[in-house]
């Protein structure tokens, strides 16, 4: 068994003297548990101002998506080893946001240039063919820039204007013109 030491005043030299034996430093590096500092708070202001601006969304809304992705009620909870989750939280909405826009953009344009074209069924037709989907709102990015290609580049032929007496007569029915024909032919060398 080791033996106690006490010491009365100052230990000086018999510090030197103590072995370590048995003894475990259960030493972790510490954690910053400390709060953001003012510049990253205003790192994560200037994405949401951002945001806002972009898409005309309300300050306090991107907030409380901020609070519930990183877990806090207020943006002075969040702590300096939270902040890199927060600024990609509000990178990540931020580009959501642009994705739905521009989704939106070509679904908007799609259906006006169809519209001024008058070719809805040609559209469905195309989009049921290349992805096995009429619903615009249901294509990718991708397909949505082909489906417009399509209808921007599609051009509406000009249908024939009917024609009128014999000539159309004969040409809508070549066969059974021939066969009358024929026939009269026919019968006028009979009698």
């Amino acid at each position: 068994m080791a033996e106690k030491q006490d010491f009365h005043g100052g230990v000086g030299q018999a510090a030197d003297s103590i072995t370590n034996q048995n003894v475990h430093f259960n030493i972790q590096p510490a954690i910053d548990e400390t709060l953001l500092v003012p510049a990253q708070r205003e790192q994560l202001k200037a994405l949401v101002i951002q945001i806002c601006e972009e898409f005309g969304d309300h300050e306090w809304d991107v907030w409380r998506l901020l609070h519930a992705r990183v877990g806090v009620t207020t943006v002075r909870e969040i702590k300096r080893t939270q902040f890199a989750d927060a600024e990609t939280a509000l990178r990540n909405h931020l580009k959501q946001r642009r994705d739905e826009s521009s989704h939106r953009s070509l679904v908007g344009t799609i259906l006006r240039v169809t519209r001024e074209k008058s070719i809805q069924r040609e559209l469905n037709n195309f989009c049921t063919r290349q992805f096995g989907e009429r619903q615009l709102k249901a294509l990718t990015r991708e397909q949505l820039v082909k489906t417009q290609n399509f209808v921007l580049d599609f051009t509406n032929r000009p249908s024939p204007r009917p024609k009128r007496g014999l000539l159309a007569l004969v040409l809508a029915y070549p066969w059974q013109f021939a066969s009358v024909f024929l026939f009269g032919v026919i019968l006028g060398r009979l009698w």
